[in-house]
């Protein structure tokens, strides 16, 4: 009786199963987040002032922006007039998403958790001041 060969068994650790984990940090930084909120034509209709309203608005709701992240911070490397920016869009769309058409705001902060500026965020109060 004759040993037949055998087809060698396939390698755990074929150059495929290598290829797609190298790619696995290029996907982790993808998914590890950023956020580039774009204004929307009801956060446009939305002023933002660091001004209180008049007396006659009415208060609806907080409201928080926030953008950045480890993309936008360090790989598309927006400074921070760019990150508050897009802060200020995501404020502006909370604001409208609550019916209100002004926003009293904070100055923005800004965070480094990643050794340099990566996160933008500002605070507020939404009104309607329209009747």
């Amino acid at each position: 009786m004759a040993i037949r060969d055998r087809a060698p068994a396939r390698a755990l650790w074929s150059r495929a199963a290598i290829g797609r984990l190298e790619l696995m940090p290029l996907m982790l930084v993808a998914l590890a987040g950023c956020h580039r909120p774009a204004l929307t034509p009801a956060g446009a209709a939305v002023v933002a002032s660091t001004s209180p309203p008049a007396p006659s608005c009415e208060r609806l709701a907080d409201v928080h922006g926030r953008a950045g992240g480890v993309i936008e911070g360090s790989i598309v490397g927006l400074d921070k007039p760019g990150l508050a920016a897009y802060a200020l869009n995501d404020l502006r769309n909370a604001a409208a998403a609550q019916g209100a058409d002004y926003v009293y705001r904070s100055e923005p902060t800004f965070s480094a958790p990643y050794g340099h500026v990566t996160l933008a965020d500002y605070n507020g109060y939404a009104y309607r001041c329209a009747k």
